[in-house]
């Protein structure tokens, strides 16, 4: 009784064992990304390099040179039409697009047009585009 005991024991640690060294599936983790509007796709006008700021600062930047930060949707768009492996300095670059934190927006990056949210502060890079009332 006691050997069966013990038996019953060593089988449930074995499989406890090979259940705890099988590697869970791979499970894809989503995404930061910014909501991109449905329509037809128009490459805005985009203006030279501005330098690097905060987030604030772009806006202001940009709206005092008649132009706005482009959406996440413009730059994903500028990434796929490969625009963006021309610009210098390659790096994170400012949306306009914003999160529901406030503190946050969206920025992209050049190389693999991945985006992601930075805190406001951050100095990323700053390229502003042409404003287009049809929009």
């Amino acid at each position: 009784m006691i050997r069966a005991c013990w038996v019953g024991m060593l089988l449930i640690v074995a499989a406890v064992s090979i259940t705890a060294q099988t590697p869970a599936p791979e499970v894809e983790m989503p995404r930061e990304t910014a909501p991109l509007p449905a329509g037809p796709k128009i490459l805005p006008d985009f203006g030279d390099f501005e330098g690097r700021m905060g987030w604030r600062a772009a806006l202001a930047h940009c709206a005092q040179k008649k132009m706005t930060l482009p959406s996440t949707y413009d730059l994903i768009m500028a990434f796929d039409a490969k625009l963006m492996k021309t610009w210098q300095p390659q790096g994170w670059y400012w949306t306009s697009t914003d999160d529901e934190d406030p503190s946050v927006a969206y920025t992209v990056l050049t190389k693999f047009g991945k985006t992601q949210i930075d805190p406001k502060g951050y100095a990323n890079y700053v390229r502003c585009v042409k404003v287009n009332p049809a929009r």
